[in-house]
């Protein structure tokens, strides 16, 4: 780590403060390091990631080691990644005594995307070798890649529903170590590609240990469905519907999966533990609730339908419905004045065909790719990565909070006759008035301190959550093709609304900064 590391800092914790310098005294530096009288005071230092002021106190904003890089005072990580993601370690720099919980260290890992392979014992060795202190710097590995589960031959989970099984059928094994190059990273993910199918990580629902050939596998508790999500390899069992799922058959649940043959109409609902896979829409007003992911061959339709699934969405098309899904969303065709959440990437059209987007907001944790968005006409189109609803919408208040703060504090600079608003100018007049004058002077100058107090408030916390979405790196959004306007973008804490249309845009959040591609590849 390049830089002089220094003690561990959590989130909120106070690592530095405005003082002025008095040459005549002795002091201590933000390191704690001795400077004694006469000294030479070095110069202010930047502030760089993680940090933030509050008032006159800096702030961590996570958790991490205070370095110095130079002339820039930031916060680094405390976990060390390997460049092929199959190892984490734990570094521990700081030889002071420091208490924390293991918590803190598992929300380290969430916020780095570490979410395989964790060693709970190594964690609760970390936290109690940094109880202690007093050590040589040294790094403790807390999560590891390793072997996949090996399916069995012909089952193959790809899109929709997967492979049928029996009872008791065999649906994978245990790799034996160092056997086969199929392995998972730290974000559960293939060890040769973080683009590639989902892996088999850990045995889930419906799934019985035995052995075969004296190695250990894994059998099918029950006939059903085969299927990968978020690490687990799972058996669902199967709901066959041979047609609509309608007002005559109401609000169907199940804790398998289902493949209905038809589409699902107005009167009629879903709510499934694995995954859906619907051969026509999802239209008028149904609602589908699932716990993994949904397919649905002919689209999304209708103001008043709802669709909430905890994994993947794959459509052709999405019209005035509301989408929410924890994972990515595939639309074919087109997009038309609908409200879509990802808590992955949100990516429209097919090579084959040119995807566009008219009206209505999306909103992506991992980014939007989409070849065209907005209409000649100039209809609102909202296209967001890097943030949540949620945090867009906080941000919009405390924007219109500042604005009407500051437009409060002009309002009383101008009764004032002022050119600027200068404190010690006006408690001068204020001393210097007499009598009623002074009373409503008093008052004014109060509105004018109150509204200035709840301004530095409103915007500290916009600087906070600003700093929070600068950290969601490799976010991007990318329109090939065409914006018109009326296309609003927003990535992070950047954002922009287009009044003139364009040919394409690519933007990317990297190491906090606004990096437009497009202008990179035309120099």
């Amino acid at each position: 780590m390049e830089g002089l590391s220094l003690p561990l800092a959590c989130k909120g914790d106070v690592v530095a403060g405005i003082r002025r310098a008095d040459k005549s005294s002795s002091g201590r530096d933000v390191f704690g390091r001795l400077w004694e009288a006469g000294e030479q005071v070095p110069s202010a230092l930047a502030i760089g990631q993680g940090l933030l002021w509050e008032g006159e106190q800096l702030k961590a904003m996570g958790c991490g080691y205070l370095t110095q890089v130079q002339s820039t005072l930031e916060l680094r990580s405390p976990l060390w990644i390997s460049p092929d993601w199959m190892e984490v370690c734990w570094l521990l720099l700081d030889h002071s005594p420091r208490q924390f919980p293991e918590e803190m260290v598992q929300r380290c890992l969430r916020n780095e995307g570490v979410r395989e392979g964790i060693d709970s014992e190594k964690i609760g060795a970390v936290v109690s070798l940094a109880s202690k202190g007093g050590m040589a710097s040294t790094a403790v590995e807390i999560a590891k890649g390793g072997n996949c589960l090996e399916l069995a031959e012909g089952i193959r989970p790809v899109g929709g529903l997967r492979q049928g099984v029996k009872r008791g059928e065999v649906v994978a094994r245990c790799r034996r170590e160092g056997v086969g190059d199929e392995v998972f990273d730290v974000r559960g993910c293939p060890g040769n590609s973080s683009q590639a199918d989902p892996v088999a990580i850990r045995p889930g629902h419906n799934l019985v240990k035995g052995k075969t050939g004296g190695q250990e596998t894994f059998l099918a508790a029950c006939d059903g469905m085969v299927s990968i999500f978020q690490g687990s390899l799972n058996v669902h069992a199967l709901l066959e519907i041979p047609g609509d799922v309608d007002s005559q058959s109401g609000l169907l649940e199940y804790g398998g999966s289902a493949d209905i043959e038809g589409s699902v109409l107005r009167g009629g609902g879903l709510k499934i533990c694995g995954d859906i896979n619907v051969h026509g829409r999802i239209d008028g007003g149904g609602e589908v609730v699932l716990g993994q992911d949904l397919s649905a061959s002919r689209g999304i339709v209708g103001r008043g339908t709802n669709v909430r699934s905890g994994g993947k969405i794959s459509t052709h098309s999405i019209l005035e419905a509301t989408v929410e899904a924890g994972g990515d969303i595939r639309v074919d065709s087109w997009m038309r004045n609908a409200s879509i959440v990802s808590g992955g990437t949100v990516t429209l059209g097919l090579k084959d065909h040119a995807g566009v987007m008219r009206g209505g907001r999306v909103y992506a944790a991992r980014g939007v790719l989409m070849p065209r968005a907005g209409s000649e006409e100039g209809e609102y189109t909202l296209i967001a990565a890097g943030l949540t609803r949620a945090e867009s919408d906080r941000l919009e208040r405390l924007g219109q909070y500042l604005a009407g703060c500051l437009r409060e504090i002009q309002f009383v600079r101008k009764k004032l006759g002022l050119e600027e608003v200068d404190m010690q100018k006006i408690l001068k007049r204020l001393q210097a008035s007499r009598g009623l004058h002074k009373k409503m002077l008093s008052r004014i100058v109060r509105r004018l301190v109150e509204q200035i107090v709840q301004y530095q408030k409103a915007s500290r916390k916009r600087d906070s959550l600003n700093a929070e979405l600068k950290r969601r790196n490799g976010v991007e959004v990318c329109i090939e093709e065409r914006l018109e306007p009326g296309v609003e973008v927003r990535l992070g804490a950047e954002w922009k609304r287009f009044d003139v249309g364009q040919n394409g845009l690519h933007w990317r959040l990297e190491h906090g900064e606004l990096v437009d591609l497009n202008f990179q590849r035309d120099l």
